[in-house]
């Protein structure tokens, strides 16, 4: 969105604070804050921003950000009295899958900014499933609150108003990590090189998975699957963990199942969003668990799989254009085969890849413009 004349630099920074899930070591998430905390600085360049972590002295040395301990309530109290707005996002942070109380801690801090009487949006989030009743209470009772709600997806879009929430204060944005920028494949290729990958021998299929729901099933079937690729495409696999630990076990459970796991590889975690994108753009397919992983094959314009473990994946890979080859609990090695088979038989459109891209980058911008505009509006 253009610059307005109220745009203007003020004589002292504007001041957010964003809360979200942050400082535990999960790339997507990390990825979020860093594409958040860019584009707010190009809205505006007088900003400081403060952000709630888990982990505040990993956070202050990743970003150019004050940090406070997510479960500090008295400094995070403190810290509201100077702030001009709470952002709340991105993510899936208003949800009672995971459980209640990741539910009920993230509106604890939206409920300790109306106390305070310090405005608080929400920020390109991804809105539910709410499913408990007195949940959806709260949780409607306090976004009626909010000066704006941009949303990452037209289902949160409609569930904000199943709550009931004005549709005035509603703006249909996108993932921030999308304005992530595609980085030179030279990169992604030669990490793959170091870990063993033979880059000119076939295609590349990057995996990103995460532990859910009863493992053996779908392990065996995305192995045999993975297997097939190997014998029948001369492929060789590459498992890409998005969070640390849980991630890199579940992909090598994988690859232990594998009969022809000498072509499959497991990349540790600990590589930069840069180098992963970078990696990704080297694959000819990423299969896809981990929503950011989508999110990074979308940036790339690599094509994609999603298999389906929350409704979050559906809502991205339908916006975006990419194969959804159904539930994660329902997965057939078969289906999968053929999907994969029809991907590296017709490639994409790589025309149409950019188009949407772009269209989802400039709603992905809606957010930070929001946020700038009510924090100057609370200080003029």
């Amino acid at each position: 969105m253009p610059k307005q004349e109220a745009d203007l630099p003020l004589s002292e920074p504007l001041h957010l604070l964003i809360s979200g899930y942050y400082g535990f070591h999960n790339l997507g998430d990390e990825a979020i804050l860093s594409s958040m905390q860019q584009a707010l600085r190009q809205e505006h360049d007088n900003l400081e921003l403060t952000v709630l972590s888990a982990n505040p002295a990993l956070t202050r040395s990743s970003y150019d950000v004050k940090a406070l301990s997510r479960t500090d309530y008295r400094a995070i109290w403190k810290e509201l009295g100077k702030t001009d707005l709470l952002i709340s996002g991105g993510g899936s942070l208003l949800q009672d899958v995971t459980s209640s109380r990741s539910l009920q801690y993230y509106l604890l801090i939206l409920a300790m900014s109306l106390l305070r009487g310090t405005p608080f949006m929400i920020y390109s989030q991804g809105i539910g499933p709410i499913r408990g009743s007195w949940n959806r209470r709260i949780t409607a009772w306090i976004l009626k609150k909010a000066r704006v709600l941009t949303v990452r997806d037209q289902q949160s879009f409609d569930e904000l108003l199943r709550l009931g929430i004005p549709k005035e204060k509603l703006f249909l944005s996108a993932d921030p990590v999308l304005l992530f920028q595609a980085p030179s494949t030279m990169v992604g290729c030669t990490i793959l090189e170091q870990l063993g990958v033979q880059t000119e021998r076939g295609p590349i299929i990057g995996v990103s998975v995460r532990p859910w729901g009863n493992n053996e099933a779908w392990i065996m079937e995305l192995a045999k699957a993975l297997d097939a690729m190997v014998v029948e495409r001369n492929a060789q696999i590459v498992f890409l963990p998005m969070q640390r630990n849980d991630d890199e076990k579940i992909g090598q459970r994988i690859r232990d199942s594998m009969k022809q796991k000498d072509l499959a590889f497991c990349l540790p975690h600990g590589k930069s969003v840069q180098e992963l994108l970078s990696v990704i753009d080297a694959c000819r397919l990423l299969i896809g668990v981990r929503l950011h992983a989508l999110v990074f094959a979308a940036i790339t314009t690599t094509p994609a799989i999603a298999i389906r473990y929350d409704p979050k994946v559906d809502h991205f890979a339908q916006r975006v254009g990419q194969t959804l080859a159904g539930n994660l609990a329902d997965l057939r090695s078969e289906e999968l085969l053929a999907y994969m088979n029809r991907h590296l038989d017709q490639p994409v459109d790589g025309k149409e890849a950019l188009r949407k891209l772009d269209e989802l980058r400039s709603q992905a911008h809606v957010s930070a413009y929001w946020a700038i505009r009510i924090a100057e509006g609370r200080r003029r």
